[in-house]
């Protein structure tokens, strides 16, 4: 898991700087789920993870679709190991009836990144996308001290996962049949 992580840091970092690194915390609740299955792939050279890719099939709800995660270190990239996990994802979906594999790719506004262009030339196509914008808030913040929480309530501010403010970011949900 934690080899897995490191692997999503590095591409993270890589392919958009200016991001957050991916949440731990986020990384680990993919595979203990009741409402879904999570099924994992791992390529290693030697004892490095270099790819790695999962397959989320949900059990109560939306059983025609899937969600599906695929990461390749940079360095690795444009050798097949992507499209190898690619492939093996979608054919797993197949064989459990799913019709839609969802992805999202992050990527910033005034371009693309390299998991889109991948998704594109594998015969995925865009479906859904936003445009997510943060504002960057830390426990503490002197922003907050004037606010008043409805219903008596106090407010709680926790820190995020990553630690720094992310720009503005468009997230698009790729499917394939």
């Amino acid at each position: 898991m934690d080899a897995w992580l490191a692997l999503l840091i590095g591409a993270r970092r890589h392919d958009l700087p200016d991001f957050p690194p991916p949440c731990p915390v986020e990384h680990a609740k993919r595979f203990r789920s009741e409402d879904r299955e999570a099924r994992a792939w791992v390529v290693r050279e030697g004892d490095r993870t270099v790819a790695a890719a999962e397959l989320g099939l949900p059990l109560r709800d939306n059983l025609r679709a899937d969600g599906a995660h695929l990461v390749v270190a940079p360095g690795r990239r444009r050798r097949g190991l992507g499209r190898s996990l690619w492939d093996g994802v979608v054919a797993q979906a197949r064989l459990a009836g799913r019709e839609h594999l969802c992805v999202e790719v992050h990527s910033p506004l005034d371009g693309s990144a390299p998991g889109s262009e991948f998704l594109r030339a594998a015969g995925a196509r865009p479906a859904l996308t936003d445009t997510r914008r943060v504002l960057g808030v830390r426990p503490g913040d002197p922003a907050l001290s004037g606010s008043r929480p409805r219903h008596g309530t106090r407010p709680a501010v926790t820190g995020s996962c990553s630690g720094r403010d992310r720009p503005e970011s468009r997230g698009s949900t790729t499917s394939r049949r």
